[in-house]
């Protein structure tokens, strides 16, 4: 009797388990929400993991931007940040995302920088998406 309650338990687990799996945090979109995404992109940028935050990027960033040469652009220090306004477009798989954030360059602390990124949602997951086409360019 015992053995049939606790199988009934964990048979009723894991249907109420299973019955959460299909909500997703957007319509029609699977993946972490844009709101987790980008706190986990610009809190991977103020504990300076930049194998996270070039993860973070869109495909065709980083099809334009070996890690490499990221690394090199990647010497500011966020000390903090705060998102301000996310505006996704009519599609809701594009959105500006306004963040403001203080950063240490050369030794000087820049506090209340803004900054607008645009992230599209892509291969199930949202990512920033910058603008890397004159990086060939500069890196060349």
């Amino acid at each position: 009797m015992r053995n049939s309650l606790v199988v009934f338990y964990i048979v009723g687990c894991l249907m109420m388990t299973a019955a959460c799996t299909h909500i997703a945090p957007q319509s029609g979109q699977s993946g972490a929400s844009i709101e987790n995404r980008i706190q986990e992109h610009w809190t991977a940028k103020v504990s300076q993991e930049w194998k996270s935050v070039y993860a973070g990027y869109c495909s065709a960033y980083r099809d334009q931007a070996p890690f490499s040469d990221f690394l090199k652009m990647s010497k500011i220090m966020i000390e903090k940040f705060e998102v301000t306004k996310i505006q996704k477009d009519s599609s809701g798989s594009k959105a500006d995302v306004t963040v403001t954030f203080s950063a240490e360059v050369q030794g000087h602390l820049m506090p209340g920088v803004n900054t607008t990124e645009v992230w599209v949602y892509e291969n199930g997951n949202w990512y920033a998406c910058p603008d890397a086409s004159g990086l060939k360019t500069f890196f060349q």
